[in-house]
Protein backbone atom coordinates (compact mmCIF):
# COMPACT_ATOMS: atom_id res chain seq x y z
CA UNK A 1 0.00 0.00 0.00
CA UNK A 2 1.44 3.37 -1.01
CA UNK A 3 2.14 6.04 1.59
CA UNK A 4 -0.16 9.03 1.79
CA UNK A 5 1.50 12.39 2.34
CA UNK A 6 0.08 14.87 4.84
CA UNK A 7 -1.95 17.71 3.38
CA UNK A 8 -0.68 21.27 3.77
CA UNK A 9 -3.13 21.96 6.58
CA UNK A 10 -2.17 18.74 8.35
CA UNK A 11 1.50 19.78 8.11
CA UNK A 12 0.64 23.17 9.60
CA UNK A 13 -1.29 21.70 12.52
CA UNK A 14 1.40 19.12 13.28
CA UNK A 15 4.10 21.79 13.04
CA UNK A 16 2.10 23.87 15.52
CA UNK A 17 2.69 21.08 18.07
CA UNK A 18 6.45 21.43 17.54
CA UNK A 19 6.21 25.18 18.10
CA UNK A 20 4.10 24.73 21.21
CA UNK A 21 6.80 22.49 22.68
CA UNK A 22 9.53 25.01 21.82
CA UNK A 23 7.55 27.81 23.48
CA UNK A 24 6.96 25.66 26.57
CA UNK A 25 10.71 25.01 26.92
CA UNK A 26 11.66 28.62 26.29
CA UNK A 27 9.19 30.05 28.80
CA UNK A 28 10.29 27.53 31.44
CA UNK A 29 14.02 28.05 30.86
CA UNK A 30 13.85 31.81 30.17
CA UNK A 31 15.20 31.35 26.63
CA UNK A 32 14.54 34.20 24.20
CA UNK A 33 12.88 33.48 20.86
CA UNK A 34 10.37 35.09 18.50
CA UNK A 35 8.49 34.23 15.33
CA UNK A 36 10.37 35.12 12.14
CA UNK A 37 9.87 35.80 8.43
CA UNK A 38 6.63 34.39 6.96
CA UNK A 39 5.55 33.05 10.36
CA UNK A 40 5.73 36.57 11.78
CA UNK A 41 3.69 37.88 8.83
CA UNK A 42 1.22 35.07 9.44
CA UNK A 43 0.80 36.09 13.08
CA UNK A 44 0.17 39.75 12.23
CA UNK A 45 -1.86 39.34 9.03
CA UNK A 46 -3.68 36.03 9.62
CA UNK A 47 -3.35 35.35 13.38
CA UNK A 48 -1.80 32.05 12.32
CA UNK A 49 -0.12 30.46 9.33
CA UNK A 50 -0.17 32.22 6.01
CA UNK A 51 -2.71 29.89 4.32
CA UNK A 52 -0.20 28.62 1.75
CA UNK A 53 2.88 28.57 4.03
CA UNK A 54 4.47 25.17 4.59
CA UNK A 55 6.84 25.79 7.49
CA UNK A 56 7.38 27.77 10.69
CA UNK A 57 10.42 29.97 11.43
CA UNK A 58 11.77 31.51 14.63
CA UNK A 59 14.78 33.62 15.60
CA UNK A 60 16.92 32.97 18.67
CA UNK A 61 19.89 35.05 19.85
CA UNK A 62 23.00 32.89 19.53
CA UNK A 63 23.53 32.62 23.34
CA UNK A 64 19.90 31.47 23.77
CA UNK A 65 20.20 29.10 20.81
CA UNK A 66 23.20 27.43 22.46
CA UNK A 67 21.25 27.10 25.72
CA UNK A 68 18.26 25.64 23.86
CA UNK A 69 20.53 23.21 22.04
CA UNK A 70 22.09 22.09 25.32
CA UNK A 71 18.65 21.63 26.89
CA UNK A 72 17.55 19.42 24.00
CA UNK A 73 20.69 17.30 24.30
CA UNK A 74 20.34 16.82 28.06
CA UNK A 75 16.62 16.05 27.82
CA UNK A 76 16.75 14.13 24.55
CA UNK A 77 14.99 11.00 25.82
CA UNK A 78 12.12 12.76 27.59
CA UNK A 79 11.54 15.08 24.62
CA UNK A 80 10.81 12.21 22.26
CA UNK A 81 9.34 12.21 19.64
CA UNK A 82 10.63 15.80 19.41
CA UNK A 83 14.31 16.19 18.60
CA UNK A 84 16.62 19.05 17.69
CA UNK A 85 18.59 18.54 14.47
CA UNK A 86 21.82 20.53 14.00
CA UNK A 87 25.16 19.94 12.22
CA UNK A 88 26.60 18.97 15.61
CA UNK A 89 23.92 16.41 16.50
CA UNK A 90 23.31 14.72 13.12
CA UNK A 91 26.18 14.16 10.72
CA UNK A 92 23.94 14.02 7.63
CA UNK A 93 21.84 17.05 8.54
CA UNK A 94 21.96 19.41 5.51
CA UNK A 95 21.46 22.87 7.11
CA UNK A 96 23.46 25.24 9.29
CA UNK A 97 20.37 26.45 11.16
CA UNK A 98 18.62 24.20 13.68
CA UNK A 99 15.39 22.26 13.16
CA UNK A 100 13.13 21.13 15.97
CA UNK A 101 11.46 18.04 14.52
CA UNK A 102 8.81 15.45 15.33
CA UNK A 103 10.38 12.11 14.45
CA UNK A 104 7.03 10.32 14.49
CA UNK A 105 7.01 11.50 10.89
CA UNK A 106 9.43 11.09 7.99
CA UNK A 107 10.33 13.59 5.31
CA UNK A 108 11.12 13.24 1.64
CA UNK A 109 12.75 16.29 0.08
CA UNK A 110 13.31 16.94 -3.59
CA UNK A 111 16.97 16.23 -4.47
CA UNK A 112 17.91 15.19 -0.92
CA UNK A 113 18.33 11.86 0.84
CA UNK A 114 15.21 10.78 2.83
CA UNK A 115 15.48 11.67 6.51
CA UNK A 116 13.78 11.18 9.86
CA UNK A 117 13.34 14.91 10.39
CA UNK A 118 9.55 14.84 10.07
CA UNK A 119 7.55 18.00 10.73
CA UNK A 120 9.83 20.85 11.73
CA UNK A 121 10.34 24.39 12.99
CA UNK A 122 13.38 26.19 11.58
CA UNK A 123 15.46 27.97 14.25
CA UNK A 124 17.69 30.79 13.00
CA UNK A 125 20.50 31.57 15.48
CA UNK A 126 21.12 35.33 15.43
CA UNK A 127 24.82 36.12 15.68
CA UNK A 128 26.49 39.31 16.83
CA UNK A 129 27.74 41.37 13.88
CA UNK A 130 29.59 44.13 15.71
CA UNK A 131 28.82 47.82 15.28
CA UNK A 132 29.97 48.49 11.69
CA UNK A 133 27.18 47.34 9.40
CA UNK A 134 29.12 48.50 6.35
CA UNK A 135 31.86 45.98 7.15
CA UNK A 136 29.41 43.08 7.03
CA UNK A 137 27.80 44.43 3.86
CA UNK A 138 31.23 44.42 2.22
CA UNK A 139 31.93 40.87 3.41
CA UNK A 140 28.43 39.49 2.76
CA UNK A 141 29.30 37.57 -0.42
CA UNK A 142 32.16 35.80 1.38
CA UNK A 143 29.71 34.71 4.07
CA UNK A 144 26.98 33.61 1.65
CA UNK A 145 29.38 31.57 -0.49
CA UNK A 146 30.31 28.91 2.13
CA UNK A 147 26.64 28.77 3.22
CA UNK A 148 25.60 27.97 -0.35
CA UNK A 149 28.35 25.38 -0.72
CA UNK A 150 27.43 23.75 2.61
CA UNK A 151 23.89 23.31 1.31
CA UNK A 152 25.11 21.94 -2.04
CA UNK A 153 27.03 19.12 -0.34
CA UNK A 154 23.72 17.48 0.63
CA UNK A 155 22.20 17.70 -2.87
CA UNK A 156 22.05 14.37 -4.69
CA UNK A 157 22.49 15.94 -8.12
CA UNK A 158 23.16 19.28 -9.73
CA UNK A 159 20.00 21.15 -10.68
CA UNK A 160 20.11 23.82 -13.38
CA UNK A 161 18.46 27.17 -12.83
CA UNK A 162 16.55 29.35 -15.29
CA UNK A 163 19.45 31.84 -15.23
CA UNK A 164 21.59 30.00 -17.76
CA UNK A 165 24.57 32.30 -17.35
CA UNK A 166 24.98 31.15 -13.74
CA UNK A 167 24.76 27.42 -14.40
CA UNK A 168 28.45 26.96 -15.24
CA UNK A 169 29.55 28.81 -12.09
CA UNK A 170 27.04 26.93 -9.94
CA UNK A 171 28.17 23.59 -11.38
CA UNK A 172 31.80 24.42 -10.53
CA UNK A 173 30.73 25.33 -6.98
CA UNK A 174 28.69 22.12 -6.78
CA UNK A 175 31.73 19.99 -7.66
CA UNK A 176 33.98 22.01 -5.33
CA UNK A 177 31.51 21.63 -2.46
CA UNK A 178 31.45 17.85 -2.89
CA UNK A 179 35.25 17.67 -2.88
CA UNK A 180 35.76 20.05 0.06
CA UNK A 181 33.05 18.49 2.22
CA UNK A 182 30.69 19.89 4.85
CA UNK A 183 33.22 20.22 7.65
CA UNK A 184 35.33 22.63 5.56
CA UNK A 185 32.39 25.02 5.10
CA UNK A 186 31.09 24.44 8.62
CA UNK A 187 34.36 25.74 10.07
CA UNK A 188 34.28 28.77 7.77
CA UNK A 189 30.73 29.66 8.76
CA UNK A 190 31.28 29.14 12.48
CA UNK A 191 34.34 31.37 12.33
CA UNK A 192 31.99 34.13 11.16
CA UNK A 193 29.35 33.25 13.75
CA UNK A 194 31.94 33.57 16.55
CA UNK A 195 33.73 36.64 15.20
CA UNK A 196 31.80 39.30 17.12
CA UNK A 197 30.62 38.90 20.75
CA UNK A 198 26.82 39.02 20.80
CA UNK A 199 26.66 41.14 23.94
CA UNK A 200 28.96 43.80 22.45
CA UNK A 201 27.27 44.00 19.05
CA UNK A 202 24.82 46.67 17.90
CA UNK A 203 23.74 44.57 14.89
CA UNK A 204 22.71 40.93 14.63
CA UNK A 205 21.92 38.45 11.86
CA UNK A 206 22.06 34.75 11.06
CA UNK A 207 25.59 34.60 9.65
CA UNK A 208 25.39 30.88 8.97
CA UNK A 209 22.43 31.45 6.60
CA UNK A 210 22.78 35.05 5.39
CA UNK A 211 20.60 35.44 2.29
CA UNK A 212 20.43 39.23 1.88
CA UNK A 213 22.60 41.47 4.05
CA UNK A 214 20.36 44.46 3.34
CA UNK A 215 17.25 42.67 4.66
CA UNK A 216 18.55 40.08 7.13
CA UNK A 217 20.69 42.23 9.41
CA UNK A 218 18.87 44.00 12.24
CA UNK A 219 19.57 46.44 15.01
CA UNK A 220 19.89 44.20 18.05
CA UNK A 221 17.48 46.21 20.17
CA UNK A 222 14.68 45.69 17.60
CA UNK A 223 14.61 41.96 18.46
CA UNK A 224 15.31 42.22 22.20
CA UNK A 225 11.83 43.05 23.43
CA UNK A 226 9.04 40.55 22.71
CA UNK A 227 5.36 40.14 23.53
CA UNK A 228 3.03 37.15 23.46
CA UNK A 229 0.75 37.23 20.42
CA UNK A 230 -2.05 34.93 19.15
CA UNK A 231 -1.15 32.35 16.53
CA UNK A 232 -3.60 29.57 15.60
CA UNK A 233 -5.20 29.76 19.03
CA UNK A 234 -1.82 29.62 20.83
CA UNK A 235 0.34 32.43 22.21
CA UNK A 236 3.87 32.79 20.85
CA UNK A 237 6.42 35.57 21.13
CA UNK A 238 6.88 38.23 18.46
CA UNK A 239 9.18 41.30 18.46
CA UNK A 240 7.59 44.49 19.79
CA UNK A 241 9.08 46.25 16.73
CA UNK A 242 7.60 43.73 14.29
CA UNK A 243 6.38 46.45 11.89
CA UNK A 244 9.88 47.91 11.50
CA UNK A 245 11.40 44.47 11.01
CA UNK A 246 8.84 43.17 8.50
CA UNK A 247 8.91 46.41 6.53
CA UNK A 248 12.69 46.10 6.23
CA UNK A 249 12.40 42.55 4.88
CA UNK A 250 9.23 42.68 2.78
CA UNK A 251 8.09 46.26 2.32
CA UNK A 252 4.27 46.31 2.44
CA UNK A 253 3.87 42.97 4.18
CA UNK A 254 0.13 43.45 4.75
CA UNK A 255 -0.57 43.32 1.02
CA UNK A 256 -1.35 39.84 -0.28
CA UNK A 257 0.90 38.62 -3.12
CA UNK A 258 -0.56 37.78 -6.55
CA UNK A 259 -2.42 34.46 -6.59
CA UNK A 260 0.27 32.72 -8.65
CA UNK A 261 2.81 33.43 -5.88
CA UNK A 262 0.65 32.04 -3.08
CA UNK A 263 2.57 28.79 -2.89
CA UNK A 264 4.87 27.10 -0.38
CA UNK A 265 8.60 27.48 -0.85
CA UNK A 266 9.74 24.06 0.36
CA UNK A 267 9.61 21.00 -1.88
CA UNK A 268 8.95 18.07 0.40
CA UNK A 269 6.41 15.49 1.51
CA UNK A 270 5.71 14.47 5.11
CA UNK A 271 4.49 10.98 6.03
CA UNK A 272 3.37 9.38 9.27
CA UNK A 273 5.67 6.54 10.21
Amino acid sequence: MSKEALTLREIQLETLKNMTKIAEICEKENINYCLAYGSLIGAIRHKGFIPWDDDLDIWMPRPDYERFKQYCLVHKDELQPFELFTPETHIDYPNMIGRFCNTDFSMEVENEKPSTMGTFVDIYPMDGIGSDINYINRKAKWIKLPASCYFMVSRKKFKKTERKGLNTLKFVLFIFSKIAGKQFFYKKLMSWANRFPYEESDYIGCLTWLVDSQKDIFIKTSLCNTILYPFEGCMFRIPVEYDKILTQIYGNYMELPPEEKRVGHHFYNIYRK
